[in-house]
């Protein structure tokens, strides 16, 4: 008895100093006492020797070398223990309470879903510009000049007035108002959005109502009382196929790789019955 005895501490001191045998007898017991005795109410994971060994050949090519019975042991227990994590945090919901994990779990999936786009032909080139020559349009803007005195600055209408009748008589704007961080004195080619991002939706409709070249005003936005003159309006501006095929293919490709993607989503939704449940 005590002959055995000793024999299983020899053998326990083996296992102790050796991590790699100790993982074994450990993938052992989590793959066979672990799979037929478990608990009532744990949940059995099954690792495949497959995984583990593609994860230790990653490492061995990224180090050069191959891996010590202790690194090699460290993977093994590490991925383990990001499959329990894993699992944990799926039993927790945080796919769903957790907007970081959500997108990341997403985002792998339509990756997942994403096959190669051949390169596009030329034809195909012209035939997704004709289909999409409202995305290579640019929009009517308009150039404008501006002397702004902030929201607080006492200016009488008097003095607005004054201001104004300099600028008219040719006076530099740099002498009046004040600079603003947000809008520079000089917009060129400001489209309505933006405008209407600066200024507000009321200033740009007054400013798309005036002539060019004469300075008008007093008018008011978020920022202040502005005296304006529109310097020049630009039209609308079609794109040529030569002038912007060097984009057209990338967003071919991404148009491409969008719709392969939608495919297989609507293929798995297939397996899905969805109800909106009221609150």
């Amino acid at each position: 008895m005590n002959e055995g005895k000793g024999a299983l501490g020899r053998v326990w001191v083996i296992i102790r100093r050796e991590p790699l045998i100790l993982f074994v007898v450990f993938g052992a017991a989590l793959c066979g006492v672990w799979v037929f005795a478990a608990p009532p109410g744990v949940e059995t994971l099954r690792v495949e020797e497959a995984a583990l060994r593609a994860i230790e050949t990653q490492q061995v090519e990224l180090l050069g070398r191959p891996l010590t019975e202790e690194e090699t042991a460290e993977i093994r227990e590490g991925f383990i223990d990001d499959e329990v994590l894993l699992r944990e945090a799926l039993s927790r919901g945080l796919q769903y309470s957790d907007a970081r994990t959500r997108r990341r779990l997403t985002r792998i999936m339509r990756g997942a879903l994403t096959e190669t786009v051949d390169d596009p032909s030329v034809a195909q080139l012209q035939a997704y510009f004709r289909d999409n020559i409202d995305r290579y349009t640019r929009a009517e803007t308009t150039s404008i000049e501006q002397v702004l005195f902030p929201w607080g600055d006492e200016v009488s209408d008097d003095e607005l007035q004054q201001v104004l009748d300099e600028l008219r008589g040719g006076a530099d704007p740099d002498l009046f108002g004040t600079t603003s961080y947000r809008a520079s004195r000089r917009l060129p080619r400001q489209a309505r959005s933006d405008l209407v991002s600066l200024f507000g939706a009321d200033f740009t409709d007054w400013v798309e109502q005036l002539p060019a070249g004469e300075w008008r005003g007093p008018v008011e936005s978020n920022l202040g009382v502005h005296l304006v003159r529109v310097t020049e309006r630009h039209p609308s501006e079609v794109a040529t196929f030569e002038g912007v095929e060097r984009y057209l293919r990338q967003d071919w490709v991404m148009s491409k790789t969008r719709e392969f993607q939608q495919a297989g989503i609507d293929e798995i939704r297939a397996g899905y019955r969805i109800e909106i449940v009221e609150e």
